[in-house]
């Protein structure tokens, strides 16, 4: 989900079954909506790749009246490739294009990022044998490809995929002549990297590593809008992690790090406890605070979103909140009076059966509990942007999950 510069234009997207190709259906389609302020549909539009088979949107960005979409799309073959579409703000297709690395067989972009006037994706490239490498690449805004440069970052980790989200991040620098990558190494903590994004030139690249926590994966990365600092978050566990093939969620923790704007790292915080895992990164307006979202509490546990609030200078705790909701997905900071929002579902579970909905908690700059709020309908957040006035929160994501009658759901919440 993203919202236009102009707040004229909400835009979600997707994946849309388009029926059984066997039966003259398009198999998994990158469904595409816009929204006005209001909520009314301006367009809706679906991209079927040239393969006839599954197409599936992971990511968005905007741009000066554009709107582009990442992810995969499979040929005839089955072959897993990038995806990136392109469409004007009035709904105008303008081009998709594919990147494939021959020498493999599963590629999938996982994040998209408009730096001046590249479109960057990031994504990551496997083999049938999942060896693991990561790719980022620039597109010019008629489509051509600018660049593509591989960060090499050591084989497939282990488990990545079973609890951890392995893809690479991405984010931009607030001029647009940068653009960051976060990835996972094996046995090495996080690896960030920094690309001119004109040219696709590495500026540098770190690999922090995590003591003690040798199995980490980044989740997200944010850049500061003063342009002085890079933040990557995500979750590590111990070696213990995976002992028997059992999930044990206690050894288990949220880490956040610090680089300056020249890949100098200024700080690592930690955050242990039952089962904590990170899921996103924000930083406030005037540069100052760190926002982390993500989760606390084993599955028979407490179940909460946390949101914790770092002083970007030293790393120090302003505040952290761990609230019984069920488990978090994505996290926003407002403008103005620069609310903190997390989003995503909550769980009851009568009589043994489990009832998904969604839910979206807000937090004041001190870590109060502003507001709850929920659909109550049955599915799932996964994602949230705030209106560049700072007025609407918008938050997306489906309903009927686990069924086989899922819809998209977006809702539109006053921020105060």
């Amino acid at each position: 989900m993203r919202v236009s510069g102009d707040g004229t234009h909400v835009y979600v997207s997707g994946t849309s079954w388009g029926g059984d190709p066997a039966t003259g259906g398009t198999s998994d389609d990158i469904e595409t909506i816009a929204y006005d302020p209001n909520g009314h549909v301006l367009w809706s539009r679906r991209y079927n790749g040239p393969g006839n088979t599954a197409d599936d949107a992971v990511a968005e960005a905007v741009g000066p009246g554009r709107v582009y979409v990442t992810g995969f799309s499979e040929t005839a073959d089955h072959v897993a490739e990038f995806v990136t579409v392109a469409y004007a703000s009035t709904g105008t297709f303008l081009w998709a294009k594919n990147f494939d690395d021959p020498g493999t067989a599963f590629d999938a972009a996982s994040g998209i990022a408009v730096a001046g006037n590249s479109i960057v994706v990031v994504g990551t490239l496997g083999t049938r044998r999942r060896n693991l490498s990561d790719e980022t690449l620039a597109y010019a805004p008629d489509g051509t490809l600018l660049w593509s440069t591989p960060l090499r970052v050591g084989p497939n980790p282990p488990f990545c995929g079973y609890v951890f989200l392995c893809d690479p991040s991405i984010a931009a620098s607030p001029g647009g002549g940068r653009v960051f990558v976060a990835a996972q190494r094996r046995d090495a903590g996080f690896v960030t990297a920094a690309y001119r994004a004109s040219t696709g030139a590495s500026l540098w690249i770190r690999a922090t590593e995590t003591k003690g926590w040798q199995q980490s994966a980044p989740a997200a990365i944010a850049a500061s809008p003063n342009g002085r600092r890079v933040y990557v978050t995500g979750t590590g566990c111990t070696p213990q992690c995976f002992a028997d093939e059992d999930v044990r969620w206690e050894h288990y923790a949220a880490i956040t790090v610090a680089y300056a704007g020249r890949g100098v790292k200024k700080w690592t915080r930690l955050i242990r406890g039952d089962g904590t895992q990170a899921v996103g990164v924000a930083v406030s307006p005037d540069s100052r605070t760190v926002y982390v979202a993500g989760n606390v509490g084993a599955e028979d546990t407490c179940q909460c979103f946390l949101a914790v609030a770092y002083l970007a200078a030293d790393g120090a705790t302003r505040w952290s909140n761990a609230t019984r909701a069920g488990t978090a997905e994505a996290l926003a900071v407002g403008p103005g009076d620069e609310r903190v929002f997390v989003t995503g579902e909550n769980y009851v579970c009568p009589g043994g059966h489990c009832n998904f909905f969604d839910r979206t908690l807000s937090f004041s700059t001190t870590g109060q509990l502003m507001w709850d709020r929920s659909t109550r309908t049955p599915g799932a957040a996964q994602a949230i942007a705030v209106g560049p006035a700072g007025r609407q929160l918008y938050v997306t994501g489906s309903t009927g999950v686990f069924s086989r009658n899922e819809d998209f759901l977006t809702v539109a919440y006053s921020t105060s």
